[in-house]
């Protein structure tokens, strides 16, 4: 017999099972307008990591996005790449909302 949890909406359609990843997140943190970094993350080393990026600035939105970083993870520290173009404007501050799933 199989065994499992399922949440349906109102209309029967298939929301969450146990085979579904559920994120949580465990931090906001600001990262500089550099091209590399990393910072320590308590609570990433608890699984898959993951990074949502969003301006600090919301009138630049356009060109933070242009510019948005690739992110790894390695235990509880963050790391990113945000590549520089000359056509580009110059980088800027960028909030992530840090989660593990």
């Amino acid at each position: 017999m199989a065994a499992g949890v399922q949440t349906f909406d109102a209309q029967g359609v298939l929301q969450l099972d146990t085979s579904s990843f559920v994120g949580r997140f465990v931090a906001i943190v600001t990262i500089p307008g550099t091209e590399t970094g990393s910072i320590n993350v308590p609570g990433l080393a608890g699984g898959i990591g993951f990074a949502v990026p969003f301006p600090v600035n919301a009138q630049a939105a356009g060109q933070h996005f242009a510019t948005a970083p690739q992110c790894g993870f390695t235990g509880n520290t963050l790391s990113w790449y945000r590549p520089i173009n000359p056509s580009w404007p110059a980088l800027q501050p960028m909030r992530l909302l840090v989660g593990v799933r």
